[in-house]
């Protein structure tokens, strides 16, 4: 199976790398921006098509919303959850635990700040969430919920 791995980079770069190694170790194939070269295609045209290639969705997510695409309403790991939504993929969202350490510079505040707040709050509503501490806790905890999703 293909599995799209979305989160904001900066400030989860490592967890990313969890999130990778625990799909390819079950023997499926991650799908991520990390492998992305110079194309003739907007961003997020080819993070849209690769959700579509997937068959599920795993969302990593902290305090920071992200950057928000040109002529675009949400930032690119939002507008990669809504394709994921928008098509029906099983959606596996992780979300930073609220007493989890986690540097000062990678909590976004006035706007974006308050986007996050609301995109965690949806998709506590919406799914069935799982919260992560640490890298450790997030390989394991991606690892079980990707087993039980295939």
């Amino acid at each position: 199976m293909r599995i799209y791995i979305s989160s904001t980079l900066e400030d989860l770069k490592d967890y990313r790398a969890i999130g990778i190694e625990a799909v390819r170790l079950l023997g499926h194939v991650p799908v991520s921006m990390e492998k992305y070269g110079a194309e003739s295609c907007p961003p997020i045209a080819r993070c849209r098509e690769d959700v579509a290639a997937c068959d599920i969705y795993v969302g990593l997510f902290a305090w920071r919303y992200g950057a928000i695409p040109p002529g675009e309403e949400f930032s690119f790991t939002e507008c990669e959850l809504r394709e994921a939504e928008r098509l029906g993929k099983p959606i596996l969202a992780f979300l930073l635990d609220e007493e989890a350490d986690w540097r000062p510079k990678f909590f976004d505040r006035g706007e974006a700040g308050e986007q996050i707040t609301r995109l965690r709050a949806e998709l506590q509503e919406k799914y069935l969430t799982a919260f992560f501490s640490s890298r450790d806790d997030l390989r394991e905890k991606v690892a079980h919920a990707v087993r039980e999703a295939v």
